[in-house]
């Protein structure tokens, strides 16, 4: 930006950067400098900078876009006669197509239940689908660790490596103050690394190089969510990997995949939401596209990560090396969206109306910013709402059909709100829902921990922590039919496991430990911490 005031300690520090003035003030600068540059200007910052930039994106825009077209993002269907272009299957490549018959699909070859065993983990309460699975889990941030969090809730042994120079920087992203070690008390990631263990491992040196892949030739998959040339810079891509274990499942998650042109792209959570097309359809009318409040693609991307995981276990996985491009995963969820661009169609922002039910919104409720959305789909939930807003009985407005309550929604949401207003917010949803109304209080971080559905399943635990006072964190979000897997362990010390692994799976005597340890090829605690 050529700014000098971008060098004072309010910008140049992160937490600094976080208070609202300071965030404020240099939001506007990038308003300034962003105003008269163009999308191919930005992108061609991004690629020679690496600092991740999105620009907002359209599903007509992406349906013609060179790099997608040629990785094969695309299938082309034809219901009545017609051809539509729509995302097709978000890891191109597999060849897996269907349901594979039972005589297609290769016996499993080291993957076999309890496998491991060999570190002393008390039994399972249920028979976990992925005991015996072990998984090298080479990811940092979230979509990556989301998804090796899932598989390790289904019983893999997942090993997080990272480098005493290079490690996952959500360890310290929000962390506990004024502790010694704020990397080993990290709530971000405590959330999606628990039952996993922890190994140190320099890959930008020789032997840390080595050990991975004596790690690799006993282990059943590996993921990572670098960008796309970093393994095979470091001489460590998907062939030499598969010299030294030919089953091995490698999964890559990169932004934009790591075949075609817009492989060098860097991209978080926010570039992905823009670029997928997902943000194009969010705002208020007034042509802005509006960002969810979360990273929305990242877990979306850990799910479809998990999936093409599972479906490389199940079919003849010999070489498996899946290119799962994070942006492609986001796109398959607005499928709808490309079929309206196929007719030439760009999104219309509704805010929080739609385009077939009304009306429909987020009204405010009893209490400092609370809310309520409702969404009225029928004529007969419109006279069930009319009845609990007690409007009268003669009144014109019971009677409005759709198109007609599109027409009045400014006047019907005035009425709905009068009503709300004074609601309880629990209250209201509940007595809505008794209408059979879809509705739902909005439900802040805090408000959410004592919901009573979310108590009554036992969604919450309290897993302990050396390093951090106890609090209500998510449980596992897949039951199985036979009981519901529990949170073991939670989220691993920084390389509180290298004796562990190295000595006890791969067999390094004391000396060659402290070999490691001398050349920081593996590390207790991080070199040169900084904050997130």
């Amino acid at each position: 930006l050529d700014d000098p005031d971008l060098d004072d300690p309010r910008f140049r520090e992160p937490l600094q950067r976080l208070l609202a003035d300071n965030d404020e003030e240099l939001a506007a600068k990038l308003y300034v400098y962003f105003a008269d540059k163009t999308k191919e200007e930005l992108r061609s910052i991004s690629l020679a900078t690496r600092v991740p930039i999105g620009t907002a994106t359209t599903p007509l825009e992406l349906l013609t876009n060179a790099g997608l077209i040629q990785r094969g993002a695309f299938d082309t269907i034809t219901p009545d006669g017609h051809d539509v272009v729509v995302p097709g299957r978000p890891f191109p490549g597999f060849g897996w197509a269907g349901s594979p018959s039972s005589e297609s699909c290769a016996p499993m070859s080291t993957w076999a239940p309890g496998s491991i065993g060999d570190q002393g983990a008390p039994p399972e309460p249920v028979a976990l689908p992925l005991a015996g699975l072990r998984v090298i889990d080479l990811t940092m941030m979230w979509a990556g660790p989301y998804a090796t969090l899932r598989m390790a809730e289904m019983g893999a042994d997942v090993i997080k490596v990272e480098s005493p120079s290079a490690w996952d920087n959500i360890r310290t992203l929000i962390s506990q103050p004024g502790v010694a070690d704020p990397w080993n008390s990290g709530f971000y990631f405590n959330a999606y690394n628990r039952d996993k263990r922890s190994l140190t491992l320099d890959l930008a040196q020789p032997e840390g190089r080595a050990m991975l892949l004596r790690l690799a030739e006993r282990s059943d998959v590996l993921i990572e969510n670098y960008r796309a040339d970093v393994l095979d810079k470091l001489g460590i891509g998907a062939d030499v990997l598969h010299g030294a274990n030919p089953d091995l499942v490698v999964i890559s998650m990169a932004a934009f995949g790591k075949e075609g042109p817009d492989r060098d792209y860097v991209g978080f959570g926010p570039v992905i939401e823009l670029m997928s097309g997902l943000a194009s359809l969010t705002g208020y009318g007034d042509g802005e596209p509006f960002k969810t409040g979360i990273s929305y693609g990242d877990p979306v991307a850990g799910n479809f990560a998990v999936a093409a995981t599972a479906l490389a276990l199940l079919a003849a996985r010999q070489r498996t090396h899946i290119d799962l491009a994070q942006r492609e995963t986001a796109m398959a969820l607005i499928g709808e969206a490309f079929v309206a661009a196929n007719r030439g169609e760009t999104p219309e922002h509704l805010g929080c109306r739609d385009a077939r039910f009304a009306p429909q919104g987020c009204y405010p409720v009893g209490g400092a910013d609370q809310w309520l959305v409702l969404s009225v789909r029928t004529d007969d939930e419109w006279r069930s709402v009319c009845d609990l807003i007690a409007m009268a009985a003669d009144d014109a407005r019971r009677t409005l059909n759709t198109d007609e309550r599109h027409a009045r929604h400014d006047e019907l949401d005035g009425l709905i709100t009068a009503w709300s207003a004074a609601q309880d917010p629990q209250s209201a949803m509940d007595r809505l829902q008794a209408a059979r109304v879809p509705a739902g209080r909005v439900l802040d971080t805090t408000a959410i921990l004592e919901d009573p559905q979310l108590v009554a399943r036992g969604f919450w635990v309290d897993l302990p922590h050396p390093n951090m006072h106890v609090y209500r964190q998510q449980g596992t979000v897949w039951n199985l039919r036979d009981g519901k897997p529990a949170p073991r362990r939670h989220s691993p010390l920084f390389g509180e496991h290298n004796t562990e692994i190295l000595q006890g799976l791969l067999g390094c005597t004391d000396s060659e430990l402290d070999a490691l340890r001398a050349s920081a090829v593996i590390a207790d605690a991080p070199i040169n911490p900084g904050v997130g």
